[in-house]
């Protein structure tokens, strides 16, 4: 099995090199340097380590959830389904060829931060790191491929499936709101500054925490042998191998379930003659009966279902979470925080509905009202719910003031989600296995994850000129501040054009490319690449390419959390800091630095389409 992993990785093009390979091995090295660093005092530094062996696990288990790969598929259990292998020796098998690949070791530099702490404090507890460094990398590894096995035979159930949107909606929060607890400790007095964490300086109740983890034991074993304390070096390198049996037994047990049942998932039974409420005022037209079968895919088809969880959970989870530190103010935009997720969650809506799109397109004249359909489903399911959250979290939240923010921000997000999620959905489609060609590991999917982050940056700028009519009526005096409420109709105008105006360019490339689009969706990025590459397969492998996969993946941080979230906060008058940093600087900056934060993302962006469509267009000019 390993010689096999070799020889595909071999022909797999590109594998080695790429931002990936960059950021895996800076990420590596600075796990090394934390271990380096501050020796004199053993206790920061197991510290440290500890954070950072849990970031590793934490990304081994959430990074194949959000690029949708279900893991390291490289190796299929199923080619092996009908040799008389048993499931303990398939699964060891299996385990050996998951360490060969670029994570693997990148994992194992990284956890050789802890063989350098050890060697640093002398011989015994360099020689307790080396058997600590090894089995903290096969529990990573090992606890990974589990989580995703358990998740993915649980989706084949109901109740699965509101599990698995939960853990997606959770990964969804700790992106944009999981630095809350460490700001809550900051806020309360615990940490003397934010940068405490990442030093080592940590609360007696946090170091306890990440010393009970298992993704401690191994450093915490090596301080201890530095302090000849044998009970814990025993008790936590025999801890982490007793966990590394358990969780190979658990994955022979989870691999004969994925060998032996099918790969199914139940969202309940609905008859042919039953109809959703909201089907009843639906027109009797073809676009009505295209809003209908699109509305019945959301609540039938397993994939559907699961977005429209994310989308709901994602909104009420980043709404909440800053709660637990005291931070009211995300309360009143749940709503438009699910509006974002929802365009976000269905951009990739031709990728989901795969071969099935030569039903449009063999049908005349059908493509514009599957366009329309598709959007004003969204509108059809969503709007409701946004609606509902905005209305009844900001009448809980009590702040009068905020109700024409929220209700002109809330029509331009659900008009200019709906416009630009389909724009999204042809131009950067990213097709998924169909049931006929699916494995057994329900969590892989497609990679959206650059869709789903121009979704992110691209939905919330829909809503500044709205926002920005209701700022400068705030700024009025007297009757004058009731021009505010123009907001409203402005964003209802702002949604409704973008709309209409996604709708037709969509309608305009499905007519003429929707060819194009089938067959990408039929064979894959690689069969299409070799006929018309498009994307980012158009750009020339290299620094270019290499450029327009950073922008496209880092364009958000200066967009939202350095831009778009401080200039809200300095928008709302709140006192809060947490780590934006144009909040830290003088006052008369912290809007220029602000807005030339959102600059930035925005050039960032510009320079990825501009390559892109650049390399496109070279590409039609050499064919022709």
């Amino acid at each position: 099995m390993i010689r096999m992993k070799l020889a595909m990785l071999r022909h797999t093009p590109g594998y080695l090199w790429g931002w990936k390979t960059y950021g895996g091995l800076l990420l590596a090295i600075t796990t090394i340097v934390m271990g380096m660093s501050q020796i004199h005092d053993a206790a920061i530094v197991t510290n440290r380590l500890c954070l950072a062996f849990a970031s590793w696990t934490l990304g081994w288990i959430l990074a194949p959830i959000q690029t949708g790969g279900g893991g390291d598929e490289t190796v299929m259990p199923e080619h092996f389904a009908l040799l008389p292998i048993a499931p303990r020796k398939l699964a060891t098998g299996l385990l050996a060829a998951a360490f060969v690949g670029l994570g693997p070791a990148f994992t194992a530099i990284a956890f050789a931060g802890v063989f350098i702490f050890g060697a640093q404090l002398g011989l015994v507890p360099a020689l307790i790191a080396i058997p600590a460094m090894l089995l903290q990398l096969v529990f990573t590894v090992l606890l990974s491929r589990v989580t995703i096995g358990a998740a993915g035979a649980a989706m084949k159930s109901r109740l699965g499936l509101e599990f698995a949107a939960l853990q997606y909606a959770f990964l969804v929060m700790l992106t944009f709101v999981g630095w809350v607890p460490f700001a809550a400790l900051n806020k309360r007095g615990q940490l003397q500054e934010s940068g405490d964490i990442l030093v080592g300086r940590l609360p007696h109740a946090l170091s306890r925490l990440v010393h009970m983890l298992p993704t401690g034991w191994g450093p915490v074993a090596v301080n201890a042998a530095h302090r000849s304390d044998w009970r814990v070096v025993f008790a936590g390198l025999a801890g982490l191998l007793a966990l590394c049996v358990v969780l190979l037994l658990a994955w022979a047990r989870l691999l004969t379930a994925r060998l032996t049942t099918p790969a199914t998932v139940s969202t309940g039974h609905m008859g042919v003659e039953d109809q959703l409420p909201l089907e009843r005022f639906l027109p009797d037209s073809p676009l009505g009966g295209a809003i209908g079968r699109e509305v019945r895919t959301w609540f039938r088809e397993p994939r559907y279902a699961l977005e429209l969880r994310i989308a709901i959970l994602s909104g009420l989870l980043i709404a909440a979470v800053p709660m637990l530190a005291g931070w009211w103010y995300l309360v009143p935009w749940a709503g438009c925080i699910t509006a974002i997720m929802a365009g976000s969650c269905a951009c990739n809506i031709y990728g989901l509905e795969g071969s099935a799109l030569w039903i449009t397109l063999t049908t005349p004249d059908a493509e514009r009202t599957d366009v329309r359909g598709k959007q004003w489903a969204l509108i059809v399911i969503f709007a409701p719910v946004v609606l509902a959250l905005t209305v009844i979290l900001t009448v809980w939240n009590g702040e009068s003031w905020v109700w024409p923010w929220v209700l002109a921000a809330v029509p331009a997000l659900l008009g200019g989600a709906a416009g630009l999620m389909i724009l999204v959905a042809i131009f950067g489609a990213v097709p998924v296995p169909e049931s006929s060609r699916r494995s057994g590991n329900l969590m892989a999917g497609a990679d959206n994850t650059g869709s789903n982050i121009v979704m992110i940056c691209s939905v919330p700028l829909v809503a500044l000129p709205a926002v920005g009519v209701v700022w400068l009526g705030s700024e009025m005096a007297g009757a004058w501040k009731l021009a505010q409420w123009i907001g409203v109709p402005v964003g209802v105008a702002t949604g409704a054009l973008l709309f209409w105006w996604g709708g037709r360019i969509a309608t305009r490339q499905l007519q003429r490319h929707g060819p194009e689009l089938l067959t990408l969706m039929k064979y894959g990025k690689q069969e299409t690449a070799r006929s018309r590459p498009t994307g980012i397969d158009a750009v020339p492998a290299g620094w270019q390419r290499n450029l327009v996969r950073f922008c496209w993946w880092f364009s958000w941080i200066p967009l939202l959390p350095q831009g778009l979230a401080p200039a809200l906060v300095l928008l709302v008058g709140s006192d809060v800091k947490s780590w934006f940093l144009p909040l830290y600087l003088p006052a008369e900056v912290q809007w220029p630095v602000a807005i030339a934060m959102i600059a930035l993302g925005l050039v960032m962006i510009g320079v990825a389409l501009f390559l892109t469509k650049s390399a496109e267009q070279e590409h039609t000019l050499v064919r022709r």
